[in-house]
């Protein structure tokens, strides 16, 4: 997706809560809050580093001893212009997994937004800065095992307003095929640590049949 298509988003995404770090500007006056329950930092507005991820990885050495297979580093990355930061720590292209190879993503980055795949897995560090969604609203054909690990923020799914929940650090999400995005609307960046396993297509009782988006 384009910027163009990202800032498209966030402009007809009100109903949701979602704003650009610097429309929080002409929110309010001096000392007042903002529309999302906090008063206005300037700071926001500005990129911050994506995070850089320590990642150990155990194998097995040709007798069968359990050994260390690597001490690397794995590092994010911004696929949108205002989204957040994403870091892929492991991805297997099919599950039961081979345990005579390792993940293709060992040390790597990558611009493009991490997808799990079709018969596979992926485990990836999400960081969503103050103010800002993750990403566009979207649904992926997986199941999302997903733990925030600090902060806080807001699950949404579909475009309806108040169709929502706000899960806090040491919550746990089960997400299931649904359309969704987070959104951070604290003063505080969120991290979040998930891993997408491979599904089939979603069929309804009604016989309609959803695919992937985004």
């Amino acid at each position: 997706m384009s910027d163009h298509d990202w800032d498209h988003f966030l402009q007809q995404s009100s109903a949701l809560g979602i704003l650009k770090p610097d429309a929080f500007g002409g929110l309010g006056g001096a000392g007042e809050d903002t529309a999302a329950g906090v008063q206005d930092d300037p700071s926001t507005s500005i990129q911050p580093d994506p995070p850089v991820l320590r990642v150990v990885r155990t194998g097995h050495a040709s007798n069968g001893r359990s050994v260390f297979a690597s001490d690397d580093f794995v590092y994010g990355h911004y696929p949108y212009t205002d989204g957040a930061a994403f870091a892929t720590i492991d991805k297997r292209s099919s599950i039961p997994v081979s345990h005579r190879t390792t993940s293709s993503s060992s040390g790597s980055s990558s611009s493009g937004f991490p997808r799990c795949p079709s018969t596979g897995a992926v485990f990836v560090l999400c960081e969503i800065p103050p103010f800002r969604a993750a990403m566009p609203l979207r649904r992926t054909l997986t199941v999302d095992y997903v733990v925030v690990v600090a902060g806080e923020v807001v699950l949404c799914l579909d475009s309806t307003s108040g169709n929502e929940k706000t899960v806090r650090a040491g919550d746990v999400i089960v997400q299931q095929g649904t359309q969704h995005t987070w959104l951070n609307r604290s003063a505080v960046p969120c991290r979040l640590l998930y891993v997408m396993l491979a599904g089939k297509k979603i069929g309804l009782a009604n016989g309609v049949v959803l695919e992937r988006s985004g």
